[in-house]
């Protein structure tokens, strides 16, 4: 196995392995308004979560028109708007991934509400937490 193919199962491994901790029960805001999970993987994991899910703000922004426009016009408001807070995502996430072991925001504070797009579906109802 070459060092690159070596280096990148590494990388990877290092993250799955990062991961475990991520999941939190219960609510994810402190009394002081601190998200639970504010530490330096939580930080390039939402960086990864927000690149990698990006596009599914379609959906999302379509469903939160659907509340209060007609099918049609959530349709194309939901690509417009879509489109929009999937450049966000993807340029929030990437600051995420490059800034993560700096505490910037303050204490690792998300940059965006709902932090992640898998959040946004979960505040919409769409998806379902365990």
């Amino acid at each position: 196995m070459s060092i690159f193919k070596k280096t990148i199962f590494f990388i990877l491994a290092g993250f799955f392995v990062l991961a475990q901790g991520l999941h939190a029960e219960g609510s994810k805001y402190t009394q002081e308004g601190l998200y639970v999970e504010d530490n330096p993987a939580s930080k390039l994991g939402r960086g990864f979560a927000n690149v990698v899910l990006s596009p599914a703000e379609y959906v999302v922004q379509t469903a939160k028109l659907m509340q209060s426009h007609d099918p049609l016009t959530a349709y194309f408001g939901g690509i417009f708007q879509g489109t929009c807070k999937m450049v966000e995502r993807i340029g929030g996430g990437i600051y995420e991934i490059v800034t993560f072991p700096v505490p910037i925001p303050k204490k690792y504070r998300p940059l965006m509400d709902p932090p992640t797009t898998a959040a946004a579906l979960q505040d919409s109802g769409m998806l379902r937490a365990n």
